[in-house]
């Protein structure tokens, strides 16, 4: 038997281990349809028991800006105030999380709007290590520990309890800045998804479009009501 005749038996064996675990196997080629084809990227799914997907490696990304862009930028601004580092690198990390939202702006308005967007999702978006408000929601007697050589210049000097209820201002302030975010976001996908369909790209081929297609019609494979 050959190798390859052996290696394909072995992966097989495996999408049909995959399978009965109810795993499926997506490919998304990056490029001309028929040339995923040729070079075995939808025999993958085909066996996979998924789907195959290519899309236009080569396509202009399409930017919608909207009039909402310029308020989610200000809340980004208002957003990173919240931040209070802590610990040896805390001040690193800050100044990197204002870096990143440059190089975002640099790339694009787009991609600096969607920068800020992931930012204020709460449960995805969190800084724990060095800062001082996600630290605190999960370790709520932290301050009571934290050393003050720990802390920024502007924290040095008061005490526990001053410095716990800035905490939580920072905090209380956080979250309403998420919540304004996420009612403009949700705004911003509708005016850009109009946008798409007026221009008749509602269904562009590129990689988000694919993985959010591939996702609900496996749902639907596994008996889930979208």
């Amino acid at each position: 038997m050959s190798r390859l005749i052996r290696e394909e038996l072995t992966t097989r064996k495996l999408f049909h281990l995959l399978r009965q675990k109810k795993i499926y196997t997506n490919t998304i080629f990056c490029g001309d349809r028929n040339e995923g084809i040729q070079s075995f990227w939808q025999n993958g799914a085909v066996t996979g028991d998924g789907k195959y997907f290519n899309i236009d490696s080569d396509r202009k990304v399409i930017y919608v800006e909207t009039p909402y862009d310029a308020k989610i930028s200000e809340y980004n601004t208002k957003l990173n105030d919240t931040y209070v580092y802590y610990g040896s690198h805390g001040s690193e990390y800050k100044s990197k999380q204002i870096m990143q939202d440059k190089n975002a702006a640099v790339q694009s308005v787009s991609n600096a709007v969607e920068r800020t967007v992931a930012k204020s999702k709460k449960n995805a978006y969190k800084n724990d290590h060095w800062d001082l408000v996600d630290k605190a929601e999960k370790d709520v007697n932290f301050i009571t520990t934290v050393k003050e050589s720990e802390l920024p210049a502007e924290l040095k000097g008061k005490t526990k309890e001053e410095v716990k209820r800035l905490v939580t201002e920072k905090s209380a302030e956080r979250e309403k800045i998420q919540k304004e975010i996420e009612g403009l976001s949700k705004k911003r996908q509708e005016y850009i998804d109009n946008e798409m369909k007026k221009r008749g790209d509602a269904d562009s081929d590129d990689l988000g479009k694919a993985i959010e297609t591939s996702i609900l019609e496996l749902a639907r494979k596994s008996g889930y009501t979208i």
